[in-house]
């Protein structure tokens, strides 16, 4: 992405009825955030932040205008000083601009369930199409950010699939080559959750699989985030930003509720959380 002073990015979509928080970063890397814009809606408030090898000083502001099942716009405008951020209502919240840079290069979104229950022999069915411009894909299953059994990262410009697990601090990486679908492919993915390990199967049916390293027997935490390059266009406006978008839904009786996905053992179920 290239976004120089001046100009304006529009996020427009829907929420789902149940999402918990959503994350948008923007800056030069995921070391060097000029903005990280996160309404948590369980808190009924909108963290605003920047990061620089650490997090500064957060500011909040009250969410009283969205919130889950809200269809939304969000106009974000790069200044010199500041960013001026419209939200839903027209009110603007601003946020200021903490490092010297005229230009931003990065943008990552991300969106959080917290209260899944996923048990040991249950399977997460996940469906989608990738944007055309799609730089990586993470999915994290655990039973929080801190506690992440597993961590699938397909990674379309090195062409491999990073598989790992977060407990404080990262466990050993296992690679795996992609080839079988990468930007603007149609995709599902079978996640199956067993005692010594994950089961991965991919688009073309072959399967990876992945050590379960953490004593557990249920994840409630699910984790979706894309990166991704992207030219601002000449007007300096982005409307229906291709947020990667998946489904998810699960056999078994497994829940996941409407935050991300389809409830019970339902399919197919459109739910987009930003789009």
């Amino acid at each position: 992405m290239q976004m120089n002073l001046g100009k304006t990015l529009r996020i427009k979509g829907k929420l789902s009825n149940d999402v918990d928080q959503v994350a948008i970063n923007l800056g030069q890397s995921a070391e060097k955030m000029n903005l990280h814009f996160n309404p948590r809606f369980k808190e009924s408030y909108i963290a605003l932040n920047s990061f620089n090898g650490s997090w500064g000083e957060e500011k909040r502001v009250p969410i009283n205008c969205f919130g889950p099942g809200s269809e939304v716009t969000f106009h974000i405008t790069f200044e010199t000083h500041q960013f001026k951020i419209m939200l839903p209502n027209d009110n603007v919240v601003t946020f200021p601009n903490r490092m010297d840079n005229c230009q931003l290069s990065y943008l990552h979104a991300n969106f959080t369930i917290t209260n899944m229950q996923m048990n040991l022999g249950k399977t997460l069915r996940i469906k989608g199409k990738l944007s055309n411009d799609v730089d990586q894909v993470a999915i994290n299953l655990g039973q929080s950010a801190e506690k992440r059994n597993l961590h699938f990262n397909p990674r379309f410009k090195e062409s491999y699939i990073v598989l790992n697990s977060f407990n404080g601090g990262w466990g050993e990486e296992i690679r795996v080559p992609i080839n079988c679908f990468g930007p603007g492919s149609e995709v599902t993915f079978h996640i199956t959750f067993q005692k010594h390990q994950f089961e991965i199967m991919l688009p073309n049916d072959n399967v990876v699989t992945f050590p379960n390293r953490m004593d557990n027997c249920q994840l409630s935490y699910l984790q979706q985030s894309c990166f991704r390059s992207m030219l601002l266009p000449p007007g300096g406006v982005l409307e229906n930003l291709p947020v990667t978008l998946l489904e998810a839904s699960c056999s078994q009786g497994v829940q996941v509720h409407p935050g991300w996905g389809a409830t019970g053992n339902l399919e197919n179920q459109n739910r987009s959380i930003l789009i």
